[in-house]
Formats: structure tokens, sequence, C-alpha cells
């Protein structure tokens, strides 16, 4: 091991025991402001003493869990705790505040969270305040439980803000008979669509067959419906082809590959570069397109010249 490793492992050790003290010396500190709070009943009004409670307590779920992350990572694998410092700070102070929005929220509405409904209202003071003190300690429950309320609130809004999806990929050629799975950006439950094809339940699309009325470049459209209808369905294409293009999607700039047809005899062109009547192509130079990052590499029928296939092809330093 180096010298500047062994000095970066003990500077990490460092920064990481002088963190964990400093979140113990804060959690003890609020615990000690909770207690003297606790003990002075003539502090503020009733209102002010129940969200200033909730607060203490949120942050000091809060404090508990970052004192807890820190102890188990480093112990297992010794992070680098400068560049999750950050993370560590937003998380202590969006604890409690969640905490704070969500319980004034429950406690003035009645709602139904996560299929649970809970009178809040009728909740003694000790129970909103371990309420405070998850929400402050699991804060990833907070968050979602805040989205859970966001959502039932405003609806299809919330959706169109927070829940949009695509599919992947958004275009794409397929032969016809052949397979092509799609992907969603997210996980949602949705129903699949194709409008000349078939798609199953987990997006395995399946193309139809050549006929008079589908020729090469017929478009299918395929449609992933949400089962939630607050969220908007996304949608992409497929060209479908009688052949495709095989070979590299990845080439250096100035590189050359060869490429071939799944079927029959083709002319080949492509927008930047050269490509022979073999298919060999050749990349440009960098310095010769600027800003230039991507080639479309066509092969047409010789027999049929509305008979085609495209293959975008990345260019790379």
């Amino acid at each position: 091991m180096s010298s500047e490793q062994t000095y970066n492992k003990q500077t990490e050790k460092r920064w990481g025991l002088g963190f964990f003290i400093a979140m113990l010396i804060a959690f003890l500190v609020v615990v000690g402001v909770w207690i003297g709070f606790r003990l002075n009943p003539s502090f503020g009004d009733a209102t002010a003493r129940e969200w200033l409670d909730w607060i203490l307590a949120g942050l000091a779920g809060a404090l508990l869990y970052t004192i807890i992350s820190v102890a188990h990572w480093y112990q297992r694998s010794r992070p680098r705790f400068k560049d999750f410092s950050l993370w560590y700070l937003s998380t202590i102070l969006k604890g409690p505040v969640l905490a704070f929005i969500i319980l004034l929220f429950l406690k003035t509405v009645d709602i139904e969270v996560a299929g649970i409904t809970i009178d809040f209202t009728a909740l003694d003071e000790n129970a909103l305040l371990v309420a405070a003190f998850l929400l402050g300690f699991y804060n990833r429950v907070a968050r979602e439980t805040l989205n859970q309320i966001t959502k039932s609130i405003f609806g299809k809004a919330y959706g169109r803000a927070e829940e949009q999806f695509n599919i992947k990929p958004k275009g794409t050629q397929v032969i016809f008979e052949k397979n092509h799975s799609f992907k969603l950006s997210r996980a949602v439950d949705v129903t699949w669509l194709a409008s000349l094809g078939k798609i199953d339940d987990a997006g395995l699309y399946t193309a139809p067959a050549s006929s008079t009325q589908l020729s090469s470049g017929a478009v299918d459209q395929i449609t992933a419906v949400p089962k939630d209808p607050n969220i908007p369905r996304a949608t992409a294409t497929v060209t479908l082809r009688n052949f495709e293009i095989l070979g590299d999607r990845n080439l250096d700039y100035g590189g050359s590959t060869t490429y071939t047809v799944s079927s029959g005899t083709v002319g080949w062109n492509a927008t930047t570069g050269t490509v022979d009547t073999a298919g060999k192509f050749t990349a440009p130079a960098k310095a010769n397109v600027p800003g230039v990052d991507s080639v479309t590499i066509t092969a047409v029928d010789t027999n049929n010249p509305n008979d085609l296939a495209t293959l975008q092809v990345y260019l790379k330093d």
C-alpha cells in the first residue's frame, strides 16, 4: 500500500470517527433539550408545545438513524465519509421536517394512507411522539408516506408530475414474425397493447407476418396503459422490416467494420463516412465531423428499392 493510500485511509477514518462523535453529541443535546422542554410545562401554548414535540422527536429519530448508519458503514467498509456528509446532513434535516408536515396534516384531515385508515385525531400525545420519532428514523418511510398523502389529494396531477414513465426502447426495428422485448423506465403496473402485432404481459412483442397490407416500413405502435388511471400512458414504435442489418452499434472515430444483412442482397449508404458495396464502413475522423456522434447505416434491397433497413451506429473516441 502506498503512502498516499495510507494517508487517505487514515484521513477517512478520522473523518468518519469525527462525524460519528458529532452526531452522537448532537443526539444527546437534542434529547437533553427535549427532556428539558418536557419538564417545563409553562413553555408556549398547547399547539406550539405539540409542534415542537414532534420536531424534536423527529430530529432525535433522524440523528439516531445517522449514528447507526455511520457506525455500520464505518465497521463494514469505511466509505469516503466526506462524499456522504451532505447526504447525512440532508437526512437529518428532512427527518423532522417530514415528520412535522405529515403529523400536522394527519391531525387535521381524515385520510387513508397506504391502505390503512387511522384516526390520528384520537391518538394520545405519546402515540404521536412515537410516530414522529419513527418518521424521523425511517426517513424513506416518511417520504413514501408523504407521497401517498399527496397522491390521494391531487390524484391525476401527482401522477403526471411524479409517475411518468417511458417504454425502452422508444423506437426500434423488428423483422416480420420475430420477437423483441420492451421494458419500462420505472416499475409501473401496465397493460401492454400493440396495434399490429402481439405483445404479452411481460412486454415481449411478436411482429405480425408480412402481407399485402403490411410491407417493409409499416409502423406498429406499442402502448403501455397504466392500471392506475392517474398515470399517463407511454408509447413506442416498431418499424417492421423484411431483414435487418447485423454488426457493431458502437465504433471508434476513424475505425472500420463490415456490416451484413440477415437475408437478401442490398446496396449500402451512410449519412457520413464511407461504406463500400460489400458493407465495409469506415467512420470519419472526429476532427472532420465536429458535433457528430452517430451515423445511420442504410441497406436497400437491390430488387426492391422500397425495402430497406437502417442501423444507428454511435461513434466514440
